[in-house]
């Protein structure tokens, strides 16, 4: 991960995921598991009622492999994304926004659970229904099934605690240099102020050992607004054109 453009695309993808399997669970809650299993409902369809009971139970089951799988595959790229937006370069730009956006990730993650969830309910009260229809017109009934979408949890191979060190707009913490902190002025430009911008930020960054190149130039960019950032805007943020 190098830029923003990036964050920002693993954040739509697991976003367009979200959106992908709330629709299909609102659609399968509100259509395909909306009606209740019943002995008139078989009149209606013209069926015994053991063919209409058979086909409801096939239907149960095709619901639940439907959003097992769907789920699986969501969960792997939930757990890749966060992994990558949780473990972004330290003082980069984009750092900051990429916890931003792995937070927004993760409440729409409780919502899909919350979904899933009401959904395994669903599936096990129509099945035990149908059961109870199947015991009241003295036909075979289908047992005790238990309904499971969620069984697929990897363990997350994200660390909250290792989330980047942000880089404040006004002041660069100088916790590898000392305990104090130091002050860089922001330029904005003006060939005036460049010397007092460049004798403190040479020797705090730009002849600092501590920091990679990746550190400084985003660093510099950090510090640098107006006229003097469109000059650098158009570098990359690896350090590779520091």
């Amino acid at each position: 991960m190098s830029s923003l453009e990036e964050v920002r695309e693993i954040k739509d993808r697991i976003v367009d995921l979200q959106k992908q399997i709330n629709t299909n669970l609102h659609s399968s809650k509100h259509t395909t598991l909306h009606a209740v299993p019943s002995k008139d409902r078989a009149d209606t369809n013209n069926e015994t009622i053991e063919d209409y009971l058979g086909k409801y139970m096939v239907t149960l089951r095709s619901e639940e492999a439907k959003f097992k799988d769907q789920y699986k595959t969501y969960k792997e790229e939930l757990y890749k994304g966060l992994s990558e937006l949780y473990q972004a370069p330290i003082g980069t730009t984009f750092a900051e926004q990429a916890i931003k956006y792995a937070e927004e990730i993760e409440k729409g993650d409780t919502t899909v659970r919350e979904g899933i969830s009401e959904i395994e309910k669903r599936l096990q009260n129509r099945h035990e229904t149908a059961n109870e229809v199947a015991d009241e017109e003295n036909v075979q009934k289908y047992g005790e099934y238990r309904y499971k979408i969620r069984e697929y949890e990897p363990a997350p191979q994200w660390r909250k605690e290792q989330q980047p060190i942000q880089v404040n707009h006004q002041k660069t913490k100088k916790h590898m240099l000392s305990s104090r902190d130091m002050e860089i002025p922001i330029f904005y430009g003006d060939i005036a102020e460049w010397p007092a911008f460049f004798m403190m930020f040479d020797p705090m960054v730009a002849k600092n050992e501590d920091f990679s190149d990746v550190m400084k130039h985003n660093i510099l960019r950090q510090h640098l607004k107006g006229a003097a950032y469109d000059i650098v805007r158009p570098f990359k943020t690896d350090g590779t054109e520091y």
